[in-house]
């Protein structure tokens, strides 16, 4: 989910055509009907949306754990490894909010109100 962020290339990835082609089979439409046209006849979009919302929200769970639990001794040592240069959930997260130009945005401050604004984001990204 972190390497397709790109919405073109998401539409490539097997959950995504797995979700059009019921999209598709719901209306009754060939195979070669508009991807576009048929999430928009639904009012759905497609499901890298919702899968980064919940990469967030479990962000601000592992944020607000207690020190003493196993999850968060796991998020402490990702944060760690991103500040050593290595790669783990912390740095594709912060790689994740920074695709949608919020890199501007604290990590350590979200709250419900900045993920809705987050989704927003998303949703007028693709939109557009």
């Amino acid at each position: 989910m972190y390497t397709k962020q790109n919405f073109k290339a998401w539409n490539s990835s097997p959950i995504e055509k797995i979700h059009l082609k019921f999209c598709k089979h719901y209306l009754g439409v060939n195979n070669k009907a508009s991807n576009v046209a048929c999430r928009a006849e639904l009012g759905r979009l497609p499901l890298i949306i919702p899968i980064n919302q919940k990469i967030v929200k479990y962000f601000v769970y592992l944020n607000n754990k207690d020190n003493d639990s196993i999850v968060e001794q796991s998020f402490l040592m990702s944060k760690n490894l991103h500040y050593i240069n290595n790669f783990g959930f912390y740095s594709n997260f912060l790689n994740l909010i920074e695709q949608y130009h919020l890199s501007n945005l604290d990590p350590e401050s979200l709250d419900n109100d900045r993920i809705r604004r987050y989704t927003t984001t998303m949703k007028e990204k693709h939109i557009s």
